[in-house]
């Protein structure tokens, strides 16, 4: 202790920090927006941090990860993305109190193990609202790399159309790429710094080398000149004429060919579809899986949305891409949308709402366009290398290949698949059955291979809701995902008649499933009332016995046992704005129920009676 306050009386400047190891996770929300999203995303996971340190422009919350969960760092330039949330995971250093800007805002936790527990859920949920891709460990070290070099010329060219005021982790990442094609050599560090030069932030050329020699040659998956090929290609740069290597002429040299070894692999028929070597080229296509449409349709995936007629799917979709090109996550001009189930009306309206955001509408029959020609647009998109970024709407599938023939569905879904893994992404609407599942939830209408051989799916749902007749309420429930996506997500749009197209769709809002839950539970009361009366009576007359009061219920209310269970275990319980009566085991384990506090039934309402 001495010789800490010795230290800190010769220097009253320094701070207080420390470095992470990898079950500590600390999240910086910078602004307002940031701090509004962080605690979104929080109440959406039930976390309440224990640790939050104020800082100058907003807190840091402080998490233990869960055993087998895996974050890394994370940071982003605030003035450009101000709803982003940076991650401070291993190895990272985090400022604390007293230092400078930095006091306690929050402090429910005596050790850092009592701090709440973040899973990988929660830590993919920070990612996907960053923009970024998941966070998973790199494999294991291979044990031999053959060395990387690229020439500075492409380097340079590339950097050129990538700005350096790009936040700190993908500035970071720039430099671990020219470090990795130049095999850390002294021109690439050059680069490097000619490069940070151009950016505001630009700290002198000693950062740039510190970073520099903090990076290692040999890594288990490192950042690769895809990187910049990526991002130069999102800056409007024609990676290819960049990548274009000249022919230069060598030296010839004569030499005598080996012997053939029959057991060669050169004799696979496998070989001459091998890809190996063109790693860079396909990650230089590949787009992660964030979000796109809503938190319902991933960037990068083939996604389905299932709903019955005049459920709103395609008012939601229109409203999911007027919102993703307000928020840029996509270009205007890279959306397809091809309307095929619509009237000439329809058609119009929704053509013009689309033209005032500068997507594309396509219509079979108008301009030349067949119905068939689509799979072939889709190959040619992969061949000319334009599927990447691009989204195409296809409403509705069934327009385009028949969903109950397996074989035509299977083909076309693998059409779709190599459009995908050029980069592109793929949106299809279809209808749900007719009929409904044993709990009367909607199910999808054809075969299954649309579901098995896209990437996500979902079931668009109608609420119904008695007590809002202004508004309809659907529901997003996911029947699959491989990149992450939500479980579950409401819209509400206005459902009055005489309402043009356009009014429509201005109306459409999220709901927060905590309100979406509470609307819900009135409405389950509404229609519970009259069996919730005939409950409360056969308890007043003493028919309080689980098994006999089931069996009254069921028959005076004339539904059925299992109906009748269902009505009698929702309302169980302790809580009197929620719960009509309780229960209690006595003798030989017989289960009885009493009414809270006398509850009788006024105007089929349940009411507790007063005193």
């Amino acid at each position: 202790m001495d010789g800490i306050r010795q230290h800190w009386a010769a220097h009253p400047d320094h701070e207080v920090g420390a470095v992470l190891d990898n079950t500590q996770l600390v999240l910086d929300a910078d602004s307002a927006e940031a701090d509004e999203a962080l605690s979104r995303i929080e109440q959406q996971f039930g976390l309440v941090p224990a640790l939050v340190i104020k800082t100058r422009r907003g807190h840091h919350h402080h998490f233990r990860l869960t055993k087998g969960t895996f974050a890394k760092a994370d940071s982003h330039h605030t003035e450009e993305f101000p709803d982003r949330i940076d991650v401070r995971a291993h190895n990272n250093s985090v400022l604390l109190t007293p230092s400078q800007g930095k006091s306690v805002d929050r402090l429910e936790a005596g050790h850092r193990d009592d701090l709440p527990r973040a899973d990988q859920d929660f830590v993919d949920a920070v990612f996907q609202h960053n923009g970024r891709s998941l966070p998973r460990p790199a494999p294991e070290l291979p044990e031999e790399r053959a060395a990387v070099t690229t020439d500075t010329a492409t380097l340079s060219q590339l950097l050129d159309h990538i700005d350096p005021d790009c936040g700190y982790q993908d500035w970071l990442n720039v430099l671990m790429a020219i470090f990795h094609e130049t095999a850390g050599g002294q021109s690439g560090l050059e680069l490097a710094d000619a490069w940070s030069k151009k950016a505001r932030s630009y700290k002198g050329r000693a950062d740039v080398e510190t970073k520099w020699r903090s990076f290692r040659g040999e890594v288990a998956n490192p950042i690769t000149i895809a990187t910049l090929i990526a991002r130069a290609r999102d800056a409007g740069a024609k990676v290819s004429a960049i990548m274009q290597d000249e022919f230069k002429p060598c030296t010839t040299v004569v030499s005598e060919p080996p012997a053939a070894d029959t057991r060669s692999s050169n004799t696979s028929p496998f070989r001459k579809y091998s890809l190996i070597g063109q790693a860079a080229k396909y990650e230089g296509l590949a787009q992660a899986a964030t979000p796109l449409l809503g938190d319902v349709c991933l960037q990068g995936e083939a996604t389905v949305f299932y709903a019955k007629h005049n459920t709103g799917k395609t008012l939601l979709c229109l409203h999911m891409i007027s919102e993703a090109v307000e928020q840029r996550r996509i270009p205007a001009g890279d959306i397809y949308y091809i309307n095929a189930d619509d009237s000439s009306a329809g058609i119009a309206a929704k053509m013009g709402l689309l033209d005032e955001i500068g997507s594309h509408t396509l219509v079979p029959g108008q301009g030349g366009l067949k119905a068939d020609h689509l799979e072939q647009l889709l190959l040619d998109a992969v061949r000319n290398d334009t599927a990447r970024g691009t989204l195409v709407v296809i409403d509705t599938l069934k327009k385009f290949v028949d969903l109950m023939h397996k074989k035509r569905t299977s083909d076309f879904t693998n059409i779709c698949r190599q459009f995908v893994a050029a980069g592109g992404s793929v949106l299809g609407l279809a209808h749900t059955n007719k009929r409904k599942s044993d709990d009367g939830k909607a199910i999808h209408a054809g075969t299954t291979d649309i579901l098995d051989d896209f990437d996500a799916g979902y079931i668009i749902d109608e609420v119904p809701l008695e007590g809002k007749p202004g508004e309809k309420f659907v529901e997003f429930t996911r029947l699959k995902g491989r990149g992450g996506g939500v479980q579950s997500v409401a819209y509400a749009y206005a459902a009055e008649d005489h309402v043009s197209y356009a009014e429509r769709l201005a109306s459409v809002r999220l709901v927060e499933q905590a309100d979406l839950d509470g609307i819900k539970r009135i409405e389950e009361e509404r229609s519970d009332a009259e069996i919730v009366a005939v409950v409360v009576t056969c308890i007043t007359e003493g028919v309080n016995a689980k098994m006999a009061l089931r069996n009254a219920v069921s028959e005076r209310a004339n539904i059925s046992r299992r109906a009748a269970t269902k009505i009698i275990e929702r309302y169980t319980g302790d809580e009197p704005g929620q719960h009509h009566w309780s229960f209690a085991r006595v003798a030989h384990g017989k289960m009885i129920y009493t009414l809270l506090r006398d509850a009788v039934v006024v105007d089929r309402e349940v009411t507790p009676l007063s005193g």
